[in-house]
């Protein structure tokens, strides 16, 4: 994601922003949990067994079947955490 410089009293946006992929949906789930396990199970189908939380955000599945909510995701999920099954 690109920098940019924020007014100090617009800076309140950027945890709205964040607290929206963890705003629980309809099946109980947090809406970056929903989108994780998708992009994972995908991941899976083409043979990735062990893939970080960062790897499955910036690939291309998430490009196409998240493409409004990627930037959102990347920046709630800090960090690059591993997660195999």
């Amino acid at each position: 994601m690109d920098l940019n410089p924020i007014a100090k009293d617009e800076r309140y946006l950027i945890s709205e922003r964040a607290c929206k992929s963890y705003e629980l949906g309809n099946k109980g789930e947090t809406e970056i949990t929903q989108g994780l396990l998708e992009m994972y199970r995908e991941s899976q189908l083409n043979g990735h067994r062990i893939v970080s939380f960062r790897q499955l955000l910036e690939g291309d599945f998430a490009k196409k079947s998240y493409n409004e909510t990627q930037s959102q995701f990347q920046f709630a999920a800090v960090g690059s955490v591993t997660y195999s099954v």
